[in-house]
């Protein structure tokens, strides 16, 4: 019999018997303990002594890069028709009339009003500008000046010539006294200055005679220069009288320029 026990008693038989012997007792020690699947069957307190405390936060990663533009989406359907607005307040029409030189509105000066509802706007003419004023005329004390220039062809002796001097501003009363500085002259009396700059005192016309390289003579006597129109010297002009010499050749030609200066009384 125990030669029959010995010829069975292999390896094999023994790990398996082992085997049997530990899965008993291993049994039984786990009938002794409890096999925990939840936290919820562990006491607070004792979860709360095995939670460990929560480490450093770490550094910011950095940034990824940017996606890609994602496709445009589907058109909206369209929206509802919005409610009419209010109608608008029927506006006003604007009236004008004129601001006469009277009235007080333009400063006396003239112009239009134009009225919207209740607001007025002013267009008021503009102040007289200088040297102009009511009347048109020179402003007493003013100056204005020119020029004067003649040509002739000389026949005979004392054969007269005609230049004639327009006053751009016409003035208030004629000049008073009328006076001829010769070529190379400087003014005396009532007028100043020379024939580059010729100045008048008020009243007086005076004539600067310039270079006149041919001889014309001014023939300045008591009625030169004269009026136009005829009688004194007038307001808006004047004109100028020369007398030639004896030509030295019939058929030469002489001539006369120079400047003048009219001041207003």
């Amino acid at each position: 019999m125990f030669s029959l026990i010995r010829k069975r008693f292999t390896y094999a038989n023994v790990v398996l018997t082992l085997a049997l012997v530990f899965a008993m007792t291993g049994g039984a020690y786990a009938a002794k303990r409890y096999l925990i699947t939840s936290t919820k069957q562990i006491n607070p307190k004792v979860l709360k002594a095995l939670t460990g405390k929560p480490g450093p936060a770490g550094s910011a990663g950095s940034q990824g890069p940017a996606g890609t533009q994602g496709l445009a989406g589907p058109q909206g359907s369209a929206g509802t028709k919005g409610e009419n607005g209010a109608s608008g307040i029927n506006g006003t029409s604007v009236t004008s009339k004129e601001v006469k030189t009277t009235e007080t509105a333009c400063s006396k000066q003239g112009g239009s009003s134009f009225t919207d509802g209740s607001t007025t706007t002013l267009a008021c003419n503009g102040k007289e500008g200088s040297p102009w004023t009511a009347g048109g005329t020179l402003p007493s004390g003013k100056t204005e000046t020119g020029i004067y220039s003649v040509r002739k062809t000389d026949n005979a002796n004392n054969e007269f010539a005609i230049a004639p001097i327009s006053f751009p501003i016409p003035l208030p009363a004629s000049p008073e006294e009328a006076t001829f500085i010769p070529v190379g002259g400087t003014g005396t009396g009532g007028c100043k200055g020379t024939a580059q700059k010729p100045e008048a005192e008020p009243g007086n016309l005076c004539v600067f005679e310039g270079e006149a390289p041919l001889g014309y003579k001014g023939g300045l006597k008591h009625y030169v220069p004269v009026n136009p129109a005829g009688g004194e010297l007038g307001t808006t002009g004047a004109e100028l009288l020369f007398t030639t010499d004896t030509p030295t050749t019939v058929g030469e030609e002489e001539s006369a320029e120079g400047t003048w200066a009219v001041t207003a009384k």
